[in-house]
């Protein structure tokens, strides 16, 4: 099966993948291809990025590097600052941070787009690995 998006007169596809049985590997493997297709078409006209998700769900403490537009991270014990470095970030974003777990010490995050990275500052240094969810919404 394939899929076509057309926004603004541009069509943007979803190929058909291999035969597979594993049905949720496919289910997966196709809900990724339409969030890449949308995201290309709505992109390509400046609108909102939708993207993948970053694979780290746990949040490992420190600075990241991704191709995914939204993820979650964490600050590492005694930082304040984590630095994620992705493609869809440019000094014009508009991008997001929302804390996941707030450990005591952090109460609010600076997020600041530069080109090529999202620089996330936290107001003190966590007394703990504290993570959080990013997305850059706007290119």
């Amino acid at each position: 099966m394939s899929v076509s998006i057309t926004v603004d007169g541009t069509a943007y596809s979803v190929p058909s993948g291999a035969a597979d049985t594993n049905w949720a590997a496919q289910q997966v493997a196709f809900e990724q291809a339409v969030a890449a297709a949308v995201n290309s078409a709505l992109t390509s006209i400046g609108r909102i990025n939708i993207g993948t998700f970053s694979e780290d769900s746990v949040a490992t403490p420190g600075d990241v590097t991704t191709t995914a537009c939204r993820g979650i991270a964490a600050f590492a014990n005694g930082s304040s600052q984590v630095i994620i470095a992705t493609p869809y970030c440019a000094t014009t974003s508009v991008a997001f941070a929302q804390l996941q777990d707030a450990n005591g010490t952090i109460a609010t995050l600076r997020v600041l787009p530069q080109a090529g990275q999202l620089v996330v500052n936290a107001n003190t240094a966590a007394t703990a690995t504290t993570p959080f969810v990013w997305w850059v919404a706007f290119t």
